[in-house]
């Protein structure tokens, strides 16, 4: 992992947080994983692709969040 850049979770990602939360619990999906959440949002709000494994269903649940799953 060392030639990943770890990128602060700074503003506007708090922001994109609450949204994002916001939409998902008025549409009933409360089993997201707040970590994924974090994830979610961090990624929606730097305008980032997320790559994942075996939370594609989750993920596809996020407005405007680009998510790829380089085991399928």
């Amino acid at each position: 992992m060392a030639p990943l850049e770890v990128l602060p979770f700074e503003i506007p990602a708090d922001k994109v947080y609450g949204v994002i939360r916001t939409r998902l619990e008025k549409a009933g999906s409360t089993d997201f994983d707040g970590n994924d959440l974090l994830i979610a949002s961090h990624t929606v709000a730097l305008g980032h692709t997320v790559v994942t494994d075996n939370n594609e269903d989750k993920f596809s649940r996020v407005e405007n969040l680009r998510h790829e799953n380089w085991l399928s």
